[in-house]
């Protein structure tokens, strides 16, 4: 016998669909959606819907992770003429016990320049496992190449907006690269003042600039708490200068949002890095930044470009990013063509927030080696 779910949450119920106010009903521990085909579920607008029949499943990812009604991990629902209903259970509200939290799996497949895929995303019911993020990884280097993730365009403008600043998961890295303890500023001071001597280390490292843990997928493109969550992997990181990150690659996240929105639909996001930065040293020699250089090796390279494609169907446009605020020569691997398609540029010639600029994706893919070529389109897209 299917029971009335009564949620405590506002329940809103019109024109034969089921529906949850994404800014109104979902609790502070919301669980992860997925549908019949464990795909994340994806809000229409402000809110999800179901049509009457629809089946699917809400999940409390993570260790002893549960509903705080029913102590289960999973409860799947139906939507009826009447509302929402699970099976043999009454429960009073979608709320876990805890926050969800994601995992890393390893695909085991090659991807370019090195590396390996790994999926950051949600343990379902046994054995699923649904996808988020898509990263390929150098384990080698502990390095990333790139990520793909989706911007729900039709959503993306009500997304859950909460201050999240949580701890960074280590899983799907290299222990001997020992990320968590490399990007510290006490380790940075170590690390560079060896590397750079400290006369030069001071002239470069202060306060407000320091190599900061710069998302590739970023937390504000996710609509729910829990795909903001699903971010926080050293995986989804790079080395990136404080300033730039919150510059001009700030600014590019964002425009990529207010297409996304533009469109209504998916659009489809790969960042990556590619190259090395280098600052000279006490003597003028050039010196590429890793994070952890040790008997063992270097790792956690920091880039110089930071790059960022947006694809919808057979259009495309990619941003660079130079990732050295200290620059003060342009520098272009492909032909700048943001005001020829009407991209938002102001500011983006300021080195001290890296300078950026827009590429042809077809240029990108010719010049640098790491972008892969399923982002290819044949047409540029505009504003």
């Amino acid at each position: 016998d299917l029971a009335l779910i009564l949620l405590s949450v506002s329940f809103e119920y019109s024109n034969a669909k089921c529906s949850l106010d994404i800014q109104k009903d979902l609790p502070p521990s919301d669980p992860v959606f997925v549908d019949k085909n464990h795909n994340l579920v994806k809000p229409e607008g402000k809110f999800i819907e179901w049509n009457i029949g629809d089946k699917f499943g809400a999940i409390c990812s993570g260790k002893n992770n549960t509903f705080i009604s029913t102590n289960q991990r999973a409860a799947i629902f139906e939507c009826r003429h009447d509302g929402l209903h699970s099976s043999g259970q009454n429960i009073p509200k979608l709320e876990c016990s805890k926050d969800i939290v994601a995992e890393t799996l390893d695909t085991n497949k090659a991807c370019i320049g090195g590396g390996t895929l790994k999926h950051v995303g949600f343990r379902t019911y046994s054995s699923n496992f649904t996808r988020y993020l898509e990263i390929c990884y150098n384990m080698n280097e502990a390095s990333v190449i790139y990520s793909h993730h989706i911007i729900p365009g039709k959503s993306i403008n009500y997304r859950v907006q909460k201050a999240l600043r949580p701890f960074f998961n280590v899983a799907g890295a290299p222990s001997k690269a020992q990320v968590s303890k490399s990007y510290l500023r006490k380790q940075q001071t170590k690390t560079f003042t060896k590397l750079l001597g400290s006369e030069q280390y001071m002239r470069y490292f202060n306060n407000s600039s320091f190599l900061s843990r710069g998302h590739l997928s970023p937390d504000a493109d996710g609509v729910f708490k829990s795909w903001q969550l699903a971010t926080y992997f050293y995986i989804n990181v790079a080395p990136q200068w404080v300033t730039t990150n919150a510059g001009n690659w700030l600014a590019v996240e964002k425009l990529a949002r207010r297409k996304a929105a533009r469109i209504n639909d998916d659009l489809e996001i790969y960042t990556g890095v590619s190259g090395i930065m280098s600052l000279p040293d006490s003597s003028g020699r050039k010196v590429k930044l890793y994070l952890k250089n040790g008997p063992t090796g270097k790792y956690i390279p920091t880039p110089m470009w930071y790059w960022k494609v947006l694809k919808y169907k057979d259009e495309g446009i990619a941003f660079l990013s130079m990732n050295n605020p200290f620059a003060n020569q342009k520098l272009y691997i492909c032909p700048d063509i943001c005001q020829s398609y009407n991209w938002p540029n102001k500011g983006f010639e300021n080195f001290r927030k890296g300078f950026t600029y827009c590429c042809k994706v077809s240029d990108l893919i010719k010049r640098l080696p790491e972008v892969p070529p399923e982002v290819l389109v044949t047409r540029v897209m505009k504003y």
